[in-house]
């Protein structure tokens, strides 16, 4: 179970059953089926941008291709399914000056990769909270953070999206002490050296740590504004 939960062996169709059955998930037993044939046979979509992404996020590239739902709440930065390619790239080279042309442009090209999950047949209900004081941000450029802005408002204007801003007035929050993205029922926490499920350093998904980012989450929920 250990090197399930760390990522290093891949879990048989009997492990499938009973793990996704102890979390009342046993309707996704077939699309996990489907992720966990491919990366035996080595083919996750993402295997083309190998380098562009640390290792560890690799779990989140597969678990978002196959989810249902996923929510998430976004203090600093928009979140990477939802940005421009312009606000993309603007980032990556604030964040990591050193890269090349051609690293940046790998892993715009990753982000933008990403998006595809909005035009599944079964497309996913997503569900962002967003901090007021991400959409004021101008060290990107202001027309860059302009037109990020206006493709927020597109994205929210489709059924399955749902987008909310976390007005600066609040004040400090409960969202604040603790969150993580959640993905079919899976918590995922990530930071700038490593990410996981239910945060870095435990990669078990207890029932326990599922009710508790679900109840933030709903308290995120109850205080934001609607766009």
């Amino acid at each position: 179970m250990a090197q399930l939960e760390r990522g290093r062996n891949l879990p048989s169709a009997a492990d499938l059953e009973i793990m996704l059955g102890f979390f009342g998930m046993e309707r996704r037993v077939p699309g996990i089926r489907r992720l966990v044939d491919a990366a035996q046979e080595g083919e996750d979509w993402f295997a083309p941008f190998e380098g562009a992404a640390p290792p560890w996020f690799n779990l989140l590239l597969a678990m978002e291709r196959v989810a249902d739902t996923c929510t998430g709440y976004v203090a600093s930065v928009v979140a990477g399914l939802a940005q421009t390619r312009r606000y993309s790239e603007a980032l990556i080279r604030y964040l990591e000056p050193h890269l090349t042309d051609e690293e940046v442009r790998w892993r715009v090209d990753l982000r933008a990769s990403r998006q595809q999950n909005f035009n599944r047949v079964d497309v996913p209900t997503v569900h962002w909270i967003v901090e007021e004081v991400m959409l004021r941000h101008r060290r990107l450029g202001a027309d860059i953070v302009r037109e990020q802005i206006a493709h927020l408002g597109h994205l929210v204007r489709r059924p399955s999206i749902t987008g909310q801003v976390m007005p600066t007035d609040r004040g400090p929050h409960e969202m604040l002490r603790a969150w993580a993205r959640e993905i079919d029922a899976v918590p995922y926490a990530e930071g700038l050296a490593v990410g996981g499920v239910e945060g870095p350093l435990d990669r078990r998904p207890r029932p326990a740590g599922v009710a508790h980012h679900r109840r933030l989450f709903g308290l995120g929920t109850a205080a934001a504004s609607r766009s």
